[in-house]
């Protein structure tokens, strides 16, 4: 099936090939008249010229004729463009000169034989159907000048020919006629040529304009309905040319209400010429947009028209509505806002940069920003912001404004610049808040804090100093209390009341302990060592520890605890949570119960610790309070020991581990605290296991070993004598000052040397740099015997000396342990 090519319109083609559309549309009527002149000449002339002459003459305009007819019906198949238009072009031409000789092969033939009227008349057709030709075919000028050729030289050259004078003066007026024909259609083709550029160039200007461009004639009906007006409304040229804009375009003063469009924009005309008028018009699709119309009338003779420019400004209102949003937000905002021009002269100010600094809109604009500064700083402060706009585009600190009345306060200001498409700078502004109650609060927190920092370090030092006074006479009642339960010729009432000494003592050192560390914690003096650990034997750690407890209380334990499990935290400490949630779990378990942990790898890359328990529970409404110090949620008349210090000192250990920790419990049905810890797949370094304390003893009946104690606390050396009573073959001596005890070694060279670390006048640490100076002392062991708690860092044999560190009080069975160990090492 063939397709009939759409027909371009003619705001669509190029000037020659508007040219040629119009004189196709010229061509169905001018063959046709020319059909009907041949006709007319045939009844004309038949009385006059020979009948056969005359029969083929006409048969020849007819014939050339009909071919132009049928040559129109293609053309307008073919809507051709361009290139295809030029092939077109030739076409006509040839088919007009076709025409030009059909029409002079009459004359050509007759005017030899022709006398009289007859000869005027066929000159008088010639001159009438050249002439006719410039008017009609003058859009192609080839075609035109061909016709006229076409037409009259024939028939010059048959009467310049003839033999008769009369014929050749009618060929002479046939050659001259036809010269003055053909230069009155070339030019007449060149005026019409150039006056087609022009409408073309115009038509080009209306199609690319931005806003609508809508022509009418008198009565209002559309005569050009341009590219953006297609666009705008949604509707094409074929839909709207030759209709009543009324019918093309629907403008209401507000959607739903429709009026005559026409009427109300000549009368709003008519009352202010070259206005232009809002309204609200709709596209096809019905919806609505609001447009700004300009209308204009031209006369044209006798004839009106009009001329409507139409701009569609929705997106205009819409950036007005939000220029008036951000103008309303502008003045209500609380911050000082001032816009100046590129040199810093004002422009505008809001309500509240003008109650800031108490000048009015009229006497800020024009006036330089510098005004608003201190004078002695000025100058400076200039400077400083224009290097900064140079280089950045902005500029942002604190800055001393002086208001009206003199005043000043200072400002933390953001200073910006617009600038436009080279990066020149058009616009300056300044946004800035009154920050001077700001500072003054700030200072007050500043002192505050140093307060409170002093305090902080009062308390650290007090803590500190305590820890040693506290721990000294627990080492006392802790150390005689285990050499009392360890003697077997103790009365068993005896031995019961040294039992709750030692009992009483261990309760009052491990709430110590817990204060002392959470306070650490708290001064961010407790350092760890985060390392890759397998969470199984930590668990398995901490459950050897609690072992006996469980076994006392008949808790049953179970564990869930793939070994693969891998997490980022530190061995100690982790060890010391825990040993915290599962002695928990036993202490407050029912008789008979189960103590579970768990381990969970989660997607989120954390492990989680499960320490679940089957006792009590806790009450809902006491959850929030488990992690805070102190507080034993109602479990104080419980006749199980506890400070309240251990879940919290949990909670700030597993944090410093960047983990998290929580709870939840039942009433009734149990309690689970879980932990989760960062996982890590880095490798593990084998771990170090607990090992029991050895049970060695030294031989009696071998060499005496020397043990050196230097303390200034009589109470402890009395206490480490009667320890090492137990160890016949040890040899004790002391030293109460640091100086004796250095004597004492470089004299006796003992096998080992037990060292109290906080002394007066020498603490500890330097007494033991003293002695690696000494050849005889060099390699002798010292274990420090102190009331500090044990550091994190330290490594027996690091950069301390120090190859063992015991902590007083003083557990006797370790502390025997850890001599035997090192003096079996000097044998």
């Amino acid at each position: 099936m063939t397709t009939t090519p759409a027909k371009p319109h003619s705001s669509q083609r190029s000037a020659d090939d508007r040219l040629l559309y119009l004189a196709y549309e010229r061509k169905v009527f001018n063959a046709s008249l020319a059909i009907a002149a041949g006709v007319a000449c045939a009844l004309l002339y038949q009385h006059y010229l020979p009948l056969p002459t005359l029969l083929v003459w006409v048969a020849a305009i007819l014939l050339t004729n009909l071919l132009g007819l049928i040559e129109c019906f293609f053309f307008k198949r073919a809507a051709p463009q361009g290139p295809e238009a030029e092939r077109w072009k030739l076409i006509f031409t040839a088919q007009s000169v076709l025409a030009g000789l059909g029409w002079g092969l009459g004359p050509a033939l007759l005017l030899s034989s022709a006398t009289g009227n007859a000869a005027v008349l066929l000159v008088a057709s010639l001159f009438a159907v050249c002439v006719v030709a410039i008017l009609s075919v003058a859009q192609i000028k080839q075609a035109m000048q061909g016709f006229v050729i076409a037409a009259m030289l024939p028939s010059a050259v048959a009467a310049l020919l003839a033999p008769g004078g009369l014929e050749n003066l009618v060929g002479l007026v046939l050659l001259a006629g036809m010269v003055v024909i053909f230069g009155v259609g070339t030019v007449s083709a060149n005026i019409l040529q150039r006056e087609n550029e022009t409408q073309v160039h115009l038509q080009g200007i209306l199609d690319n304009a931005q806003d609508a461009v809508i022509t009418l004639d008198a009565v209002g009906t559309v005569t050009r309905w341009n590219a953006s007006a297609e666009q705008m409304f949604g509707r094409t040229r074929d839909e709207v040319i030759g209709r009543p804009l009324d019918n093309a375009l629907v403008v209401a003063e507000a959607p739903g209400e429709p009026q005559p469009v026409l009427r109300r924009l000549l009368v709003a005309q008519a009352n202010r010429p070259n206005a232009r008028f809002e309204m609200q018009a709709q596209r096809q699709d019905g919806t609505a947009f609001s447009v700004e119309i300009a209308i204009t009338q031209s006369v044209m003779g006798q004839q009106k028209s009009y001329t409507a420019f139409v701009a569609d400004i929705a997106k205009r209102k819409d950036f007005e509505q939000q220029l008036a949003v951000f103008r309303r937000v502008f003045d209500a905002s609380s911050q000082c806002m001032v816009i100046a021009d590129a040199k810093g002269y004002g422009l505008y100010q809001n309500p509240a940069h003008e109650r800031a600094l108490g000048y009015s809109n009229e006497e800020l604009l024009g006036k330089y920003f510098i005004h608003a500064l201190p004078t002695e700083s000025a100058q400076a402060t200039v400077a400083n912001i224009r290097k900064s706009l140079m280089e950045t585009g902005e500029w942002s600190d604190s800055l001393v404004f002086q208001r009206k009345d003199g005043s000043q306060f200072t400002s933390h200001s953001s200073i910006g610049s617009i600038a436009d498409a080279e990066g020149r700078i058009q616009y300056l502004f300044n946004a800035f808040t009154d920050i001077t109650g700001m500072l003054a609060e700030r200072e007050v927190l500043r002192v505050a804090k140093e307060e409170a920092e002093r305090a902080t370090r009062a308390k650290s030092d007090f803590l500190s100093s305590m820890s040693h006074e506290l721990r000294t006479p627990l080492n006392a009642i802790l150390g005689f209390a285990q050499m009392l339960e360890m003697d077997a010729q103790l009365a068993p009432g005896h031995q019961d009341s040294a039992k709750e000494i030692a009992k009483g003592g261990r309760h009052l050192l491990n709430m110590v302990n817990q204060v002392l560390e959470s306070a650490d914690i708290e001064a961010g003096k407790l350092s760890l060592s985060l390392e890759p650990l397998r969470v199984a034997e930590v668990v398995d750690e901490a459950w050897r520890k609690v072992r006996r407890l469980a076994t006392e209380r008949g808790v049953t334990f179970y564990k869930e605890a793939p070994h693969h499990l891998v997490v980022v935290a530190d061995r100690l400490r982790l060890k010391q949570v825990l040993l915290n949630l599962m002695t928990n779990a036993i202490q407050y378990n029912r008789p008979g119960g189960e103590l579970a942990v768990r381990l969970l790898s989660g997607d989120d890359g954390l492990v989680k610790i499960e320490v679940t328990d089957t006792g009590v529970g806790i009450p809902a409404d006491q959850i929030k309070d488990v992690f805070q110090g102190f507080i034993r949620l109602g479990r104080d008349q419980s006749t199980t020991e506890g400070s309240g210090m251990g879940l919290s000192i949990c909670r700030q250990l597993v944090g410093l581990m960047q983990g998290r920790i929580g709870v939840i419990s039942e009433v009734s049905a149990g309690t689970t605290f879980w932990v989760e810890l960062p996982a890590s797949r880095a490798g593990v370094a084998d771990p170090v296991m607990d090992a029991e304390a050895p049970d060695s003893r030294l031989d009696g009946a071998s060499r005496a070993q020397c043990v050196l104690c230097i303390d200034d606390n009589p109470v402890n050396l009395k206490l480490i004598e009667q320890i090492l009573r137990k160890r016949p073959g040890v040899e004790l001596i002391t030293a109460s000052t640091p100086g004796l005890g250095i004597q004492m070694a470089l004299a006796r060279q003992p096998s080992l040397i037990l060292l109290d670390i906080n002394m007066p006048g020498m603490d500890g640490y330097q007494v033991l740099e003293i002695l690696k100076n000494y050849e005889r002392t060099k390699y002798v062991p010292v274990i420090a015997v102190t009331a500090n708690p044990t550091p994190s860092d330290f490594v027996p044999g690091g950069a301390s000396g120090l190859v063992d560190y015991l902590t007083k009080p003083l557990d006797v069975k370790k502390f025997l342990a850890t001599v035997d160990e090192w003096l079996a090492q000097q044998v």
